[in-house]
């Protein structure tokens, strides 16, 4: 596989959209600003969060890191429990 092609592979994860609204609800983030965070444009980033596109690993490693672990796991269904991380992630 072709270096070209590496970077066009999407990976396919399952946003629970209703999920990552709670989650960013207790870190007190908007989802504006959550997008605004990541490394594509708005529009593509809401469309990833509502499962209309697949995002690249590069963009879904972005998401997890701006969610956090816990929250991450929360959002894609791995886990059923959603837990307050502190201050971390929450905006100043």
């Amino acid at each position: 596989m072709s270096h070209t092609q590496a970077r066009r592979e999407h990976v396919q994860v399952q946003f629970q959209f209703h999920r990552l609204k709670a989650a960013l609800s207790l870190q007190r983030r908007q989802l504006q600003d959550f997008c605004s965070a990541l490394p594509v444009s708005h529009r593509h980033a809401q469309f990833v969060l509502l499962g209309q596109r697949n995002g690249s690993a590069a963009l879904l490693e972005a998401i997890q890191r701006e969610l956090g672990d816990p929250a991450w796991r929360f959002v894609i269904g791995e886990v059923d429990t959603l837990t307050d991380e502190g201050e971390h992630h929450a905006a100043a």
